[in-house]
């Protein structure tokens, strides 16, 4: 499997500099955190059911997308700014170091925005690149074992493991 631009991105110390300030913020934090962990988790499950479902999404797209969507966690506890939009500001910055195409950048950044809503039913798009993101977004959290599972927002849970 060729990860060379999520690798790029990886590298970087712009990136590790990201992570390691949203570390910070979320250091008390007793819900789920926004760290690599999670990134990872979520483009291995992504990679999953696109293997599964015969859907070949390019891996390099998923690791990115992954390891970009939610960085702008930090303007959204340094500036209560909306951290899917914040998001996709940092993402364009590292995409440009990148060697997607103009096509693969679209379709990173349209998931990043959206990885936030609800899944879309229709027949057309349940197996599109955003809503297996968003799938496999909050397929990445293990709520059953989450100590903090009685006081969190989400009202649909993940109490079993599937991916």
């Amino acid at each position: 499997m060729n990860l060379e631009n999520t690798n790029i991105i990886y590298s970087s110390n712009q990136y590790k500099k990201i992570l390691e300030e949203i570390d910070f913020y979320e250091k008390d934090r007793i819900f789920c955190k926004h760290n690599i962990e999670h990134f990872l988790s979520v483009a291995r499950i992504m990679y999953i059911i696109s293997t599964e479902k015969n859907l070949n999404f390019n891996p390099d797209m998923i690791y990115t997308t992954a390891l970009l969507h939610d960085l702008g966690r930090l303007d959204e506890y340094k500036y209560k700014a909306d951290h899917a939009i914040s998001s996709i500001k940092e993402a364009e910055k590292f995409l440009k170091i990148t060697n997607f195409s103009d096509i693969q950048k679209e379709i990173i950044k349209n998931a990043i925005k959206n990885h936030r809503g609800n899944l879309k039913k229709s027949e057309n798009d349940i197996y599109s690149f955003v809503n297996v993101f968003k799938k496999a977004d909050k397929l990445s959290r293990n709520c059953k074992m989450c100590s903090a599972k009685s006081e969190c927002y989400w009202k649909e849970k993940n109490e079993n493991i599937l991916y």
